[in-house]
């Protein structure tokens, strides 16, 4: 713990020159349901007669505004040499609501039921408190409670969760402290996680720090540090009991934005061994030092359609799998996108098995 401050500093200091003015955001939502949104904005960003916009209550410096989202997803899955299976559900209803008391203080509460859950749950809950004057050049905001930590970016314009989101997406209770100016955003976060290699999980010990460059508006690029990749969501670890000792990991990711295209590629990585006992009692680990990355096409030639087509892989990770695919996404109506994907996964472990999967989805925003 006593590195994690000197750590965010030298980030800092090595990166001020990039700033000359502050901003600050609150931490990323769900990542999934954040891309969902994007692809509905992104779709939606020209038409200049009808903006999206969020149901909001405005008084002064204070603020109320409403968001939500509603998923349907049909499905159709063929196991090659095997069977096939398809499925019509209600995948997703999100509830979200902002308060700003002022320009300095802020809430964001999300509120998500997804198939297969039995109830709605509190997926986050923040509070988020900005400095009144920047710090070194740059705006700092404390984010507190239950978020999703900045370990990965995972931006993609396809309907399925890409394997690095799979791998490394991390939601936990945590402080987070976020750097941000024009050009340069830096975040450290600390938390207690669930998984600990020493048998004690009484004490705030694990950490993500983040950064991420903007050096010209068409080009981002970013990098981020987990000291134990056991505490990612996927749970690696099976069994605690069996667990050695913790596993840092790293990603690095660049987004590229130049007219009609982007470009979105992305690797996490695992920074040393899991234990052989470990990976025996684990379910998505199939080897010791797991990794994935991904690279993403997006092309949208008109307002309303938008095209993409992603290349991933695993390694000792979900049977080394490979897939591949493509979804094109199309603005219905103002904030209403219907969109189809085709997936292959090629897994090469010994229990993967190749299947097709395709995947109808119709989405509402507001």
């Amino acid at each position: 713990m006593s590195k994690l401050v000197p750590l965010s500093f030298v980030i800092i200091m090595l990166l001020s020159q990039f700033c000359s003015s502050a901003w600050a955001d609150h931490p990323d939502t769900q990542t999934e349901i954040a891309n969902l949104k994007r692809r509905i904005e992104q779709l939606e960003k020209h038409d200049i007669d009808h903006p999206q916009q969020s149901f909001s209550l405005i008084n002064g410096q204070s603020g109320l505004s409403l968001t939500g989202l509603v998923e349907v997803e049909g499905s159709y899955e063929k196991f090659e040499g095997g069977d096939d299976s398809s499925d019509l559900a209600l995948a997703t209803v999100e509830l979200g609501i902002e308060a700003s008391l002022n320009e300095l203080v802020h809430a964001h509460v999300l509120l998500l039921w997804e198939d297969g859950d039995d109830d709605v749950n509190i997926d986050e809950a923040v509070i988020s408190l900005t400095a009144p004057r920047p710090v070194l050049g740059h705006e700092l905001t404390l984010h507190a409670g239950r978020l999703y930590l900045p370990f990965g970016n995972f931006n993609t314009n396809m309907i399925s969760d890409g394997l690095t989101l799979d791998l490394a997406e991390t939601r936990d209770s945590a402080v987070l402290l976020e750097f941000s100016c024009d050009k340069m955003t830096s975040k450290l976060a600390v938390f207690n996680g669930d998984t600990n290699s020493n048998d004690n999980d009484d004490h705030v010990d694990s950490w993500v720090a983040a950064i991420e460059i903007q050096p010209h508006s068409a080009l981002t690029l970013g990098a981020s540090y987990m000291n134990d990749l056991a505490e990612s969501d996927i749970e690696l670890v099976g069994d605690s009991s069996l667990y050695g000792h913790d596993v840092p990991a790293a990603g690095a990711y660049v987004n590229v934005a130049i007219g009609a295209w982007s470009f979105d590629a992305e690797i996490i990585s695992a920074l040393r061994h899991f234990d052989a006992p470990t990976v025996a009692g684990g379910e998505d680990l199939s080897g010791d030092q797991p990794r994935a990355w991904t690279v993403e096409l997006g092309w949208q030639p008109t307002k309303d359609l938008l095209l993409a087509t992603r290349y991933e892989q695993a390694e000792d990770f979900q049977d080394d799998a490979v897939r591949y695919g493509m979804t094109t996404s199309y603005a219905l109506y103002d904030q209403v996108m219907v969109a189809v994907e085709y997936l292959h996964d090629d897994a090469k472990g010994d229990e993967g098995v190749p299947t097709h999967v395709g995947t109808v989805q119709l989405a509402l925003s507001f």
